[in-house]
């Protein structure tokens, strides 16, 4: 079940936050590359001091445990950005990855934001992989750009 939470609740998304870090601190280290040392207080700052931003942010659950979310914001010049999304490796290939990616493109769809893009860690060929399925293209920054502007 998705929920949608405001950012007063973020810290909802710590722990799999942490989750995802440490993932992407395994590709640092994979990819010969500084491991980053961001940990969840500065994370959370950088998130709510997004103020002029419009966001969402969702979480899923699944028999009473936070499965993933996905946090994505529209900034102020109306470029869209899928900020953080992770599911949790016990909850993953049922297709949570899938919904929050097409949740988080109705929110721009809403906010007609046509210019969208995610950062994905070079090192993450199968994160890649997934959102090139959405029209992402491009790296380290992914970009799905509107149509016909190619």
């Amino acid at each position: 079940m998705f929920r949608k939470i405001e950012k007063d609740s973020i810290d909802l998304i710590e722990p799999l936050w942490v989750l995802l870090n440490e993932m992407h601190k395994e590709f640092d280290r994979e990819a010969g590359q500084p491991v980053r040392t961001t940990v969840w207080p500065e994370r959370r700052e950088q998130i709510l001091d997004k103020s002029g931003f419009k966001t969402s942010i969702e979480l899923l659950y699944e028999n009473g445990e936070i499965a993933g979310y996905c946090y994505s914001t529209i900034s102020e010049v109306g470029i869209g950005e899928i900020e953080s999304l992770f599911v949790d490796e016990k909850f993953r290939c049922k297709g949570y990855g899938k919904l929050f990616v097409e949740s988080a493109l109705g929110f721009f769809e809403r906010n007609k934001t046509t210019d969208i893009k995610i950062w994905v860690h070079p090192a993450n060929m199968r994160a890649a992989s997934f959102y090139r399925r959405f029209g992402f293209e491009g790296s380290p920054y992914m970009r799905r750009m509107p149509p016909g502007s190619v």
